[in-house]
């Protein structure tokens, strides 16, 4: 009975371990890919041209929100590219995120 126990524990943890590592995180594209995909379908450049120059967090205590700013280089013509989006990779209006933090600030101190 206690080998039956240990086996069935051993079981049920090698189950969970099997769906952590297929829960689907090695098939995203990464922020940093995205971004450039989505500069070379907005601009009409080829994806192996670019580059990201910076990318940098901005996190928004207030909100929750944490944007992405990303500078993207055109490795050919030199041509930089600013992209602002969230975590999933959607590009958002950095001023509006200001806007949203602000107000916050605002209803929290007056």
């Amino acid at each position: 009975m206690f080998t039956k126990r240990i086996f069935l524990r051993s079981v049920f943890l090698l189950v969970i371990l099997l769906m952590l590592s297929s829960s689907g995180a090695h098939t995203q594209v990464p922020l940093e890919g995205m971004i450039l995909n989505q500069v070379a379908r907005d601009q009409g450049v080829a994806f192996n041209s670019l580059e990201i120059g910076a990318f940098d967090p901005i996190t928004f205590s207030l909100t929750g929100i944490t944007l992405y700013q990303a500078k993207v280089i055109d490795k050919e013509t030199g041509d930089i590219y600013g992209v602002v989006v969230d975590e999933g990779g959607i590009t958002r209006s950095l001023e509006d995120a200001k806007r949203a933090e602000r107000a916050a600030y605002d209803g929290l101190y007056g």
